[in-house]
């Protein structure tokens, strides 16, 4: 089992930084494991990921609570996966506290290769396209 939790201080407000992590358009922009995003019925997307040199889909279950928390969890896929993601207005409304926390249970899917690389590499990851967050999110009111 494999648990991150990773925050990130965004410099916009709390509904810009809701609204585009919550749009399934921009889940290929800002995550770069993914890399093909299908909207399904009841709340689930159909992901392509990309990670660590494997290719594999997942159907995740989204939950939500408007301007809060994001909550995902796999219903199909080659292991067990889920997460949440936290929003806090900071700085008077203009900023934005995301918590980003991701569990995943890949068993033997990797291989040999040790749980303690398939986390650091997902941390690398995840603090990497946290940080794109904020910059991507800047683009795309620019584009508006």
């Amino acid at each position: 089992m494999i648990s991150i939790k990773q925050t990130f201080y965004l410099d916009h407000n709390i509904k810009d930084v809701y609204e585009f992590v919550n749009d399934p358009v921009n889940e290929v922009s800002w995550v770069s494991s993914v890399k093909k995003v299908e909207q399904m019925v009841d709340d689930q997307l159909r992901l392509q990921y990309d990670f660590l040199g494997r290719k594999e889909t997942f159907v995740m279950q989204i939950s939500t609570e408007a301007f809060h928390l994001r909550n995902y969890k796999s219903v199909e896929g080659a292991f067990p996966m889920k997460g949440q993601q936290s929003f806090e207005s900071i700085k008077n409304g203009k900023a934005t506290k995301f918590d980003w926390y991701f569990e995943m249970d890949p068993g033997k899917y990797f291989g040999l290769i040790p749980l303690m690389i398939i986390k650091k590499a997902t941390e690398k990851v995840m603090k990497k396209d946290g940080t794109n967050l904020n910059k991507l999110i800047s683009q795309s009111m620019m584009s508006v």
